[in-house]
């Protein structure tokens, strides 16, 4: 979706308005709202605002074009209220996000939003329930088994022990970290 569409999309006044442009824009099908959480997760970098914006519709209209889509906008969302100083409401939508991850089977991006849970812990200075939390999804991810694919329990590993190490870090255990 291009950014003048989203413009264009966010100028409508309501949802019902914003579901009639996405019907006549073509994008009022699962595929539509997928282009459309991508255009808001790549505006989380560029305008927290109008991102959050696409997010919220994402949110909204994921249940009747693609419920698995809901709880990536959700986690999302929860992006936006970190880089916005909003740790606590962060928190809260990843612990939403990841509960409707694990309603529609989703078990390694359940898994996943740990990564930014840890970065919310930190920023909040909750360095030991950081801590905590990182050894215990390596521990669930060393007993996946099978059920995740192998670069998908390295990539978590990878990233939750970095996380790991800003967490020593800050907390001035250079050796450990």
């Amino acid at each position: 979706i291009a950014p003048n569409q989203i413009d264009a999309l966010l100028a409508e006044p309501t949802t019902a308005d914003r579901m009639r442009w996405l019907q006549r824009a073509d994008l009022w099908r699962a595929e539509g709202l997928a282009s459309l959480l991508e255009a808001g997760g790549q505006l989380i970098n560029v305008d927290l605002g109008r991102a959050r914006q696409v997010l919220d519709l994402c949110i909204d209209l994921a249940a009747v074009l693609a419920p698995d889509l809901r709880p990536r906008a959700i986690y999302l969302r929860a992006q936006t209220l970190a880089l916005a100083g909003d740790c606590e409401q962060a928190q809260a939508e990843i612990y939403r996000a990841r509960a409707e991850y694990q309603a529609t089977g989703q078990m390694a991006a359940a898994l996943r939003t740990n990564v930014g849970l840890l970065h919310v812990l930190i920023h909040l200075g909750r360095h030991q329930e950081a801590l905590a939390t990182a050894a215990d999804v390596l521990d669930a991810a060393a007993q996946a088994g099978d059920s995740l694919p192998p670069e998908t329990i390295a990539l978590l590993t990878a990233l939750l022990q970095q996380n790991r190490g800003i967490c020593l870090k800050n907390m001035g255990q250079y050796a450990a970290a």
